[in-house]
Formats: C-alpha cells, sequence, structure tokens
C-alpha cells in the first residue's frame, strides 16, 4: 500500500508541473508577436509540433515538458535487470539518525508480478521519532518503476515560493534532490535520487524546522546506497 501511495504522489507531483508549465505556455502565448505565430504555423504545417519539435519545445515550456517526458519515459523503458531485495537495503535504516529515534522495526518488501510488465518493486521504510516530531524515511528501487524516476526528474527542476511553503530543487550530499515545506501542515520533505536508481524520502510532520527532512537524508549513508547491487539473475 506504501508503494502504491509513492507512485499516487509522483502521478501528482507531475500534474502540478504540467498545470504550472501550461500557465506559463498561455502567458507566453498571449505575448507571442505576430511573426512568431506565423513561424509556427508554417512549421504546423510541414508536421512538425512542439510535443516532438526540439527548437519549438524550447520556447515553450508545455510542450517542453511533454519532450522530457516523453524521453524519460523511453529511457525507463530500457533500463533492464532485476531489482534489489529489500534485504540489501533494510540495513540503511538505522536505530537513531540525526536525533530522531526508531519507534520499531524496518520494514522491507520486494514484490514481483511475472505476468505483468514492470509489476516489480522493492521498498523498506522506518518510523521515527523526536519529542513530537515524526519522520518517515524510505527507500525505494525504481528499476522497474520509470514513472516514479521520470516523475522526481521533471519536478526536481520546479520551484515554487508562496506563504504556504515552497518547493525547490536541490543537492544533497551531491545527489540530486527536492525539498519541499508545507508551513500550514508543518510538514518537511526531503526526496534523493541516489545512483540514478534510488529514491530516497525522508518526511518530517509536526516539525516547526522547514530543513528536518534534508538534514535527515542527508545523514544517512547514501553512498553505501548507491553501490548496492542486485543478486546476479
Amino acid at each position: 500500500a506504501s508503494g502504491c501511495g509513492e507512485q499516487v504522489a509522483a502521478i501528482k507531483a507531475v500534474a502540478k508541473v504540467a498545470k504550472t508549465a501550461a500557465k506559463q505556455a498561455e502567458r507566453a502565448k498571449e505575448a507571442e508577436s505576430a511573426e512568431k505565430a506565423q513561424a509556427a504555423e508554417a512549421a504546423d504545417e510541414d508536421g512538425t509540433t512542439p510535443a516532438n519539435d526540439p527548437a519549438a519545445a524550447a520556447e515553450d515550456p508545455a510542450a517542453a515538458l511533454a519532450l522530457a517526458a516523453q524521453k524519460m519515459q523511453q529511457q525507463g523503458a530500457l533500463r533492464k535487470g532485476p531489482v534489489v531485495n529489500w534485504r540489501k537495503l533494510i540495513g540503511f535504516l538505522p536505530d537513531e539518525i540525526g536525533g530522531f529515534t526508531a519507534t520499531g522495526d524496518a520494514k522491507g518488501t520486494t514484490t514481483k508480478m511475472a505476468p505483468v510488465p514492470g509489476a516489480a518493486g522493492t521498498e523498506v521504510r522506518r518510523e521515527y521519532r523526536q519529542g513530537d516530531a515524526r519522520a518517515r524515511v524510505t527507500i525505494v528501487d525504481t528499476t522497474m518503476s520509470p514513472a516514479l524516476l521520470s516523475a522526481f526528474k521533471l519536478t526536481a527542476g520546479m520551484e515554487e515560493d508562496s506563504s504556504d511553503g515552497y518547493t525547490k530543487g536541490t543537492t544533497i550530499a551531491g545527489h540530486p534532490a527536492r525539498v519541499e515545506w508545507k508551513a500550514r501542515s508543518k510538514q518537511s520533505t526531503a526526496t534523493v535520487l541516489v545512483g540514478d536508481r534510488y529514491l530516497v524520502t525522508v518526511r518530517v510532520r509536526n516539525t516547526s524546522r522547514d530543513d528536518d527532512a534534508a538534514k535527515l537524508a542527508a545523514a544517512l549513508d547514501l553512498a553505501g546506497i548507491a553501490a548496492v547491487e542486485p543478486d546476479p539473475a
């Protein structure tokens, strides 16, 4: 159930970026000159569209998003090999991290459904506590889940700052990451892509510190996680 939740969150994240990009594209189109409009019409007559034309996509945020998604899905589809068994990842969830103490044992799951292409995945997770703050750390192997990987890459560069909080791309211990802060719910989240394979997500609830999740993520052995390889098939 937790794995499905991560995929739903990823889909929502992509939808949010698509909505933002669509608004930007609409404003850009309103400001376009007649000359550019005529050039676009000429390009359409030649059979090229922003969705498959890199030159057009460079001037259209929505088209750029579509083109990036298409490329990432194609790249994800080329990934081969078995997912890592949960036993190889569970040791990266320690009893204590950054002042937070585990409230129970770490949990791990590896799921394989041979009749369904791509229906395989591994996730490990553990709950932590520090005072009133609660944290959950999850590690997901995206080898057979290109949608998760694509969703992260599409949203990693998104930046939004408002009275409700913020989301922005950054790096944590040298790895690409996305951090998010929700002021109303007092929730800090950090998602890190490790080894272009593992998504490490730290979510801290009921905290007054917007960087709690990023600090916990940095305290993990991210280099060790990146080095984990599956057993030979």
